[in-house]
């Protein structure tokens, strides 16, 4: 009865089988050895197990697309990727406020600001100043200087 190599599977003829070849029977042992290891180690079967196994049942997915990771991830960048928006403000003048209009479909009840980037005349970048404040008020967005240098500010709404 024909046998088969560990790793891959290749099928090697019994001695009592018609078209028996030991010499070919003994190279597939050696491809088998070479072709069925990974770095790891382990058997090609056996990382993927080990793969499937990390990956997780696709069925448990809690997403419509089932289909594949891919997929799972592209629907839910479809649904969430949108609803974060980034408001280029301008130049809010020092120990001063602004006022900005809300986008199209945002308002100080369904949104909250995710972060901010204020980049002063010297071109130097940072992303929190206790002295810089974003506020989400009824009819706009507030935004306070309370330092002494003009600042140009970045902020990035999420709608919830």
């Amino acid at each position: 009865m024909a046998t088969q190599t560990p790793n891959i599977g290749l099928t090697k003829q019994a001695q009592n089988e018609y078209n028996h070849n030991p010499v070919l029977n003994s190279n597939w042992d050696i491809v088998d050895s070479k072709m069925g290891q990974v770095p790891s180690g382990k058997s090609v079967q056996g990382e993927i197990d080990e793969a499937n196994q990390q990956i997780g049942d696709l069925s448990n997915l809690t997403t419509t697309d089932k289909s594949s990771l891919v997929g799972a991830a592209n629907e839910l960048n479809g649904k969430f990727g949108s609803l974060f928006l980034e408001i280029k403000c301008g130049i809010v003048n020092a120990n001063s406020t602004k006022n900005i209009d809300y986008p199209t479909g945002y308002t100080n009840t369904n949104s909250f600001v995710v972060s901010y980037c204020i980049t002063n005349t010297a071109g130097d970048q940072k992303y929190y100043d206790p002295n810089v404040l974003v506020a989400l008020i009824p009819n706009n967005i507030l935004l306070t200087n309370n330092t002494s240098n003009n600042v140009s500010m970045t902020v990035v709404l999420i709608k919830i």
